[in-house]
Formats: C-alpha cells, structure tokens, sequence
C-alpha cells in the first residue's frame, strides 16, 4: 500500500507553512513520522512542487522509507487539485492496490489512527473511508444576506444532547482503491467509509492561530525520530552552553552560564550519560575550570579545529556509534560533525546553516535554557 503527502511551496495563509518549525521540527515531520510508525506502507511518498523543500527534507528527515517527488509545472500552480497530483504520483509508482492520502497540515494524526482506520477499511470492504470528527454544532450559512440555519431549526430548538450528529471532514487521511480512483478522478466513490478521531486532534493547521494552538500541544510531546539510545552528548560552548557574549573588566574576560542548565547536568550525570565538551576557543580555557567543573563536564577540549575529527575520536575512545551521540552546536565550526549522523540540536538563535541541518531546533537561545531543553527532550523521548 501505498501513502501520498502532497505538500506544496507558496502557502498565503503561512509562509512554507509544510516545512515551517512545529516545536523544533518541519510541520510535514509529524504526519511522516506517524505513516512510518504504523508500519502499514510499503511507500511513503512526499510530493511537492519544490526542490527546495527536497533538499531541505532529505536533510531534515532521516529515514531510508521516504521517497520525494518533483510534481510537474503543471500540477504545481495554486489552481492544481490534490487528486491532479494524487494521479500523477500513481502513474509513476503503479502496482499499489490501495492508496493512503495523508495531509501534512494534520500534524496530530497518530499511527494508531492509520492503522485502525485501514482495518476498518478492509473489514468493511470500503471503496474509500475518510477520517473525520463528529459534532453537534449548530452550523448557519449565509446567501444573499440572509442566514438560514442548517444543522438545526433555531425555531425549535432542542436540549444540545438532542441535536443531530454530524460529521465533519479533518482532511488527516483518505484511504481508496486505486484503479476505482484512477477511474473517478476523485478520492471519495463508491461504498464510503468513515473513521472517526477525537475533535481535538482533528486539527487541520491552516492560520496562525491554529499553528500556535499546535505548537503549545506539542511543548512536552517532542517529535525526535531516533531509533538508538543516546550514550554521549558533546557540547560546544560559546553560543551553546553559554550565550556567546564575553563580558569585559581590567582583570579578566567573562562568560555567562545559565543556572537553569545546572539541573541538567545533575540528570545526566545521574543516569551515566557522559557530557564532553569541545570548543574552538582558548581564550577563556582558565576561567571556565571552576564551573564545568562544578557542572561535572565528564572531560572538556579547547583550541579544536576539527572537531568532526575529534568527535569520531571520542565515539570510538567511549565504545559507541556515531549515531548514539547527541551534539549541540550553533555555529559554522560544527557543521561537519552536525552533518554527519549524530543528533542535532541548535538553540533558537543557531546561524541558518546550522539550524537548516539540525535535527532540532530548539525554542530556548544558547545560554538561556537551551542545554536543559535539550536534555529534557531526550528524557521524555526515553533516549536516555
């Protein structure tokens, strides 16, 4: 079986709103994430009208499952309908007796509802089955000025537990038989089915308000897709663990730290997760001693040039994988090792290209919380 995500450039309500950061991580990641979980595809398809969303998502989303698709100019335009490009993307992959369509605007659709919503699906012997919410609105519309009431007549209104039940489309996902589909040029036909979801997580993101709603759901549900514990976390410094400001006086140099990241280090150390860290910098090498020390830094290296170096150095030196490494950093000296396949995190305030690769992105700046964020993510992401 085959699942389609169509996404596509130049949203008018949200800037990239497909790719646009939801609590640290594109928006389309969630929708992905949960497709892969259920485990019921035999193809992920992400379909979309830019290269750039291409070279950013293949970056961004590290799974061998996913397959992007360059939609043609033709079903690229505004005007070009979801089945248009539905039709497309099945031309090309053929052979898929039963297609999944899955919005990425739906980022709070879970594996369990794919998986069940297919069985339903099947067991019933649908021709297709859309995922929806029910409700007992009371719903108006307007024609030529005049409102007229549609799911109740307000002239005998009724206890709200006598009102009618209704069901309302959440556009998270549309199963359908594919040759019927090809045949109808629609993804709802013959004998439909209904699957139906909780009203709060049949949120469809189409405005800020909605996108915001998202990302306040999300604060304590990260979306970290890793499949190993993580064993080591390796920090940079200036930018990262401290806010990157130096604070001059007649006698010495300064750096800030945050007390908030203090407790941090307390859980790591507590569940035996090593924190080393590596900084280009040698200048403050001395005033620094006392608080990584206090901080429990398991080891520490200043003046590095190459740390992708120094890091598959320490993977090996500490009998781990490069991919059971965290690495936070914020600044163009990380990039190689960001590039290669540890987990990334970079605060807020990272430069572009850092934060273009990074796994996640976090809300906190550097010095401010940030170090604490991220380990709190790894600890409710069971990583560590």
């Amino acid at each position: 079986m085959i699942c389609i995500i169509p996404i596509r450039s130049g949203s008018k309500s949200i800037k990239d709103k497909n790719i646009k950061y939801l609590n640290g991580v594109p928006m389309v990641n969630y929708a992905f994430y949960e497709a892969e979980k259920s485990k019921i595809f035999t193809k992920i398809i992400i379909a979309t009208d830019s290269q750039k969303y291409i070279d950013f998502l293949q970056i961004k989303i590290k799974s061998k499952n996913v397959i992007f698709f360059k939609r043609s100019k033709k079903n690229s335009t505004d005007r070009a309908s979801t089945e248009l490009v539905l039709k497309e993307v099945l031309q090309k992959h053929p052979n898929h007796k039963v297609c999944c369509l899955v919005q990425a605007t739906s980022p709070l659709v879970l594996a369990k509802d794919f998986i069940n919503g297919f069985k339903k699906f099947k067991t019933k012997n649908y021709d297709s089955l859309f995922s929806a919410h029910s409700s007992k609105e009371t719903t108006w519309k307007k024609e030529n000025g005049v409102l007229e009431s549609l799911s109740f007549d307000y002239k005998k209104r009724n206890r709200r537990q006598d009102f009618k039940v209704h069901y309302v489309e959440n556009g998270a996902f549309y199963f359908f038989k594919t040759k019927s589909f090809l045949n109808n040029n629609n993804r709802l036909f013959g004998k439909i089915g209904i699957y139906l979801m909780p009203k709060l997580r049949s949120l469809e993101i189409d405005d800020l308000d909605e996108f915001n709603f998202a990302q306040d759901y999300f604060k304590n549900k990260p979306q970290i897709n890793w499949s190993k514990k993580i064993k080591l976390i390796i920090s940079d410094l200036d930018g990262t663990i401290t806010d990157g400001s130096v604070y001059v006086s007649k006698k010495k140099n300064y750096i800030k730290f945050s007390v908030i990241d203090g407790h941090a280090f307390k859980i790591l150390k507590d569940k035996n997760i090593p924190v080393i860290i590596i900084s280009s910098n040698t200048i403050y090498k001395k005033n620094v001693q006392d608080r990584i020390g206090h901080l429990r830094v398991f080891r520490s290296y200043f003046g590095v040039r190459d740390k992708s170096a120094l890091v598959k150095k320490l993977a090996f030196s500490k009998n781990c994988k490069i991919d059971e490494i965290a690495y936070l950093g914020d600044d163009i000296s990380d990039l190689n090792i960001m590039q290669r396949n540890v987990l990334s995190f970079c605060p807020n305030n990272a430069q572009k290209e850092i934060k273009n690769i990074s796994n996640y992105v976090g809300s906190k700046k550097g010095g401010e919380g940030f170090f604490r964020e991220v380990v709190n993510l790894l600890n409710n992401a069971k990583l560590i």
